[in-house]
């Protein structure tokens, strides 16, 4: 898959619409070469009528027909993109003004289809819906879209008895989308591009999280649900590429129907987390910043060990008080740590140093290393 692409190139039955002056001068070029306007319009097998309403720009019209002109009147490609002023479908009018011709495959759009593999629905006639609650989501959807495409007609509707808002995209928007993405339809995630372009992960897997996923403070664990089986499962694939373990799944029955979660557990698995996905819901946000906060400890007993065999990896030996400066970490807790973890015959005592404290008398300090019988 490409990460740039050409709407023009991609969908040439698109309608459009010019600047005034380039329209103007496209169609007089033409009709003075083939001596007339009623002559122009038999050349190109249309009628008189049609190609006064294209003249006067009261009508959008086939991308082909410009084309054809522009070559009637020596005209570039390049011109031809740089006065279009709007695109769309024949039956539906321009739909969206001011386009961006050129469509990225870059941030925005890896988040703008995590909504619409989160909270959206892609229709059989490939209108693109998205509905929430949550006035920030939608305000990102609209921006998302806009960003991207240029200035798009999005059709809003908000339902007072659930407090909801439906965003419609127009059937242009989802026609490309599914001409970039091969299974958009059926809202395929896009699982090889992003094994090659693995820094837009987490822009799809936030707005996932906006959508799907909940933070839950009392059991330490952040998690995502969601109906769709091979999604759960791709989302899990996506979570492994940047290195954020899948703690657990499971499934569970609502209404008849079968539903997938996934769990993400462990403080420094919650603290990659915020680094990396950054969530536009602030309520959820917030509660990530809570879960957080309900630690004590910088490391929990298991993340401690972790880190202290980490550090003795790096190494042959290390003090104590060494391993407390670089893990910030109390040199009492260092020591209990330590302590444990010779029990399990995980690490050993290195040797130890003479050393002399303030007031003159000997003491000596223990060397540890990993115990090279043992892994973890």
């Amino acid at each position: 898959m490409d990460d740039k692409f050409e709407i023009l190139e991609i969908a040439p039955d698109i309608y459009i619409s010019l600047k005034r002056s380039f329209r103007m001068q496209l169609f007089r070029r033409a009709a003075d070469k083939e001596g007339s306007y009623i002559k122009l319009a038999k050349k190109i097998n249309m009628t008189s009528a049609s190609v006064i309403s294209w003249k006067d720009g009261t009508q959008s019209f086939p991308l082909f027909i410009v084309k054809n002109l522009a070559d009637k009147s020596s005209i570039d490609d390049e011109e031809i993109k740089n006065n279009i002023d709007g695109i769309g479908i024949k039956t539906r009018g321009i739909r969206i003004k001011n386009p961006k011709l050129t469509i990225h495959f870059d941030k925005y759009l890896a988040r703008l289809l995590g909504h619409i593999y989160g909270d959206g629905c892609v229709r059989c006639n490939m209108v693109v819906s998205y509905t929430n609650q949550n006035t920030e989501l939608t305000n990102k959807f609209k921006y998302l879209t806009k960003k991207i495409f240029g200035n798009v007609s999005i059709y809003e509707r908000y339902c007072p008895r659930d407090k909801t808002t439906n965003l419609q995209l127009p059937k242009l928007v989802g026609t490309i989308l599914n001409k970039i993405i091969i299974g958009f339809n059926e809202k395929k995630i896009p699982i090889k591009f992003f094994d090659s372009n693995p820094e837009l992960i987490p822009e799809f897997l936030a707005a996932i999280f906006d959508d799907e996923g909940s933070v839950k403070i009392k059991s330490r664990e952040l998690t995502i649900t969601l109906a769709d089986k091979e999604m759960i499962e791709n989302i899990i694939h996506l979570f492994s590429l940047i290195e954020i373990p899948i703690s657990g799944t499971s499934e569970e029955r609502r209404n008849g129907n079968s539903y997938w979660r996934i769990r993400i557990g462990r403080k420094k698995n919650f603290i990659k987390f915020k680094k990396l996905i950054k969530l536009t819901h602030s309520t959820k946000l917030k509660f990530l910043h809570q879960l957080l906060d309900n630690y004590k400890f910088k490391f929990t007993k298991y993340e401690l060990q972790e880190s202290i065999m980490k550090e003795l990896e790096k190494s042959d030996s290390q003090y104590a008080s060494e391993l407390a400066r670089k893990l910030d970490v109390r040199l009492s807790t260092i020591c209990k740590t330590l302590v444990k973890l010779e029990k399990r015959s995980v690490i050993k005592k290195f040797g130890k140093k003479q050393l002399i404290d303030v007031q003159g008398r000997n003491y000596s300090v223990n060397l540890w290393c990993l115990n090279e019988h043992n892994s973890y």
